[in-house]
């Protein structure tokens, strides 16, 4: 079974999921703090299709998504495959109105729009405008990709913020988290992410007993943060893109992941 996004996802965790989800137990439940496109869930869930999901997301869009497949909606037919402006962007302002949109109607909101980018004006409205990419189509979803979703889906227990899927996760669960980046991307977001949000969230994680593993990016005081909870740097990578919010601060980055309560990393 395909096991890979069918959303676009900047930040996402797609090259990395494999790692990430071999590094627990397969037996416990898996607790995903920031679902996103939902790539470290759904490689969790092809290890071991019996176990129970928890997951937790601020983004109005991504759980929206992740409710369709728990609700059961649609198989995610999109209105159409062809790029049409129009289209695009009645459906986002249905969106900012409140509108339950289709799997369908968000897979296309996620593919002719910039470069997969979820992102909120300080007033939570989606504002991400179309893409620049020529091409006058898009992919149709995969079945194989449908079907692995949907099986996440049935087994997901989905809470609007990472306290609640923390306190809905049980005490054996193993947790992951990629936090938004520290000064970065959130600034585009109504609700942000500051130094107090991922020093809650680190201390959160640092109380359980079970192993936990958290993504961010090395340096500066995001680092300090964490490792002033016990968390221990086990893997590092240079990312391809750059973070802030203004054009002209943007620099090169690399991502990090620490381990928790003595998890253990198993990727290359």
């Amino acid at each position: 079974m395909n096991a890979t996004p069918l959303l676009k996802y900047p930040g996402g965790k797609r090259k990395k999921a494999a790692a990430i989800a071999a590094s627990f137990d397969d037996k416990t439940p898996f607790c995903d703090l920031f679902v996103g496109s939902g790539a470290v869930s759904l490689a969790a869930r092809a290890r071991n299709p019996e176990r129970w999901h928890v997951g937790g997301e601020a983004s109005s869009f991504t759980h929206a998504w992740w409710e369709g497949w728990l609700m059961g909606k649609d198989p995610c037919r999109p209105p159409t495959l062809e790029r049409d402006d129009a289209v695009y962007y009645a459906l986002r302002e249905r969106f900012n109105e409140g509108a339950a949109l289709t799997l369908g109607e968000l897979y296309y909101l996620n593919k002719v729009g910039f470069n997969g980018l979820v992102r909120f004006n300080g007033m939570g409205g989606y504002n991400v405008s179309v893409g620049k990419a020529a091409s006058p189509t898009i992919p149709a979803p995969d079945l194989e990709q449908v079907r692995a979703h949907k099986s996440l889906g049935a087994a997901l227990l989905l809470a609007n913020t990472w306290e609640g899927a923390l306190r809905n996760a049980g005490p054996t669960a193993s947790i992951y988290a990629d936090a938004p980046f520290l000064g970065g991307f959130a600034a585009y977001t109504a609700q942000g992410w500051s130094a107090m949000d991922l020093d809650a969230l680190c201390a959160a994680m640092a109380r359980r007993d079970n192993p936990a593993l958290l993504s961010e990016h090395t340096g500066g005081e995001a680092q300090v943060i964490i490792e002033r909870h016990g968390g221990d740097l086990v893997h590092t990578w240079p990312r391809s893109g750059s973070i802030s919010a203004k054009a002209d601060e943007r620099q090169p980055v690399s991502e990090g992941i620490w381990a928790f309560n003595g998890a253990t990393w198993r990727g290359a």
